[in-house]
């Protein structure tokens, strides 16, 4: 009896936490990237392709982003030309690895540092060039012919510090191990 009393207290205890505890973060495991990575998103996910141009090259930009308030977590992948299974251009594939990661930059208004920080290196960058302070925390690797991006990115003063910790440590990569192509 005191074993099943001891259960219970335990039980309501972990209910009253629960019921303290803000919903606002639902944190679900899934594989985005085209099955290249497994990822902790703290929302329902949604996924968008688009055609993007990087090193004059237009490629299929594939993002999986989740929305909590103002902010951004997402993940993307671009496969790297050819990407239509002949052998790979490294010359080509390094330009589009370089523009994606100067993109990064010129989307929150900074100028692209020179160098460019290596591929594997989680980049920081605060902004207020377009008249709202912004901040960009990303990661990139290049991964079974593909660059993979993970990513959060929202105003600084609501910029979720936990969170962005929690999520640019979640990214497993699955398959091969990744390469660098920088």
């Amino acid at each position: 009896m005191t074993r099943r009393l001891g259960a219970g207290v335990a039980g309501l205890l972990v209910l009253l936490a629960l019921a303290g505890c803000s919903p606002e973060y639902d944190w679900r495991e899934l594989d985005a990237a085209g099955g290249r990575v497994r990822a902790a998103f703290p929302a329902k996910v949604i996924d968008d392709t688009r055609r993007v141009t990087l090193a004059g090259h237009e490629i299929p930009f594939t993002l999986e982003a989740a929305r909590r308030g103002n902010t951004v977590f997402a993940v993307g992948h671009i496969v790297l030309p050819p990407g239509d299974g002949t052998p790979p251009d490294p010359k080509a594939q390094r330009e589009v690895v370089k523009a994606l990661l100067a993109s990064w930059y010129t989307n929150v208004g900074v100028p692209v540092p020179d160098p460019l920080p290596p591929l594997g290196e989680t980049v920081d960058i605060s902004s207020s060039a377009r008249g709202v302070a912004m901040r960009f925390v990303g990661k990139a690797v290049v991964h079974q012919g593909a660059i993979v991006e993970w990513m959060v990115t929202g105003p600084a003063g609501e910029f979720p510090e936990e969170p962005t910790k929690t999520f640019m440590a979640s990214p497993r990569l699955l398959g091969a191990a990744a390469t660098p192509a920088q």
